[in-house]
């Protein structure tokens, strides 16, 4: 496993036990994201892969990102509007689609005079 010390308020990557992963621990945290999206290329993704098998501390964060991913998908932490505030937020969208739809129509009509002239 990875030993650290830390700089401030950050922690660094000093030395891989395994000495496999060429990647830091300062780059890692910022592709755990788009590993756990499937955003990286099959070299890149292997590579996280290898630091996280090596390193305590990053496995942490992106085992924390995956648990957090998860409970922000749990049904009961998001609220359903009552049918009235739904009708009333609907109401108004129309209305004020209406009202830009009705501009838009003023300036073209507006355009197509002042070409005419």
């Amino acid at each position: 496993m990875s030993s650290h010390a830390s700089g401030g308020n950050r922690l660094w990557q000093i030395t891989s036990t395994r000495g496999g992963s060429k990647l830091s621990c300062q780059r890692a945290p910022e592709l755990i994201e788009p590993y756990i999206d499937g955003e990286l290329g099959p070299l890149q993704a292997a590579e996280v892969e290898r630091h996280l098998d090596e390193c305590d501390y990053c496995n942490l964060r992106y085992r924390n990102q995956l648990t957090l991913r998860s409970t922000l998908k749990d049904e009961s932490l998001y609220y359903r509007a009552p049918q009235d505030l739904q009708k009333r937020i609907r109401g108004s969208l129309r209305k004020e689609m209406n009202f830009m739809q009705r501009a838009v129509n003023r300036k073209d009509a507006d355009d197509a005079e002042t070409k005419q002239r």
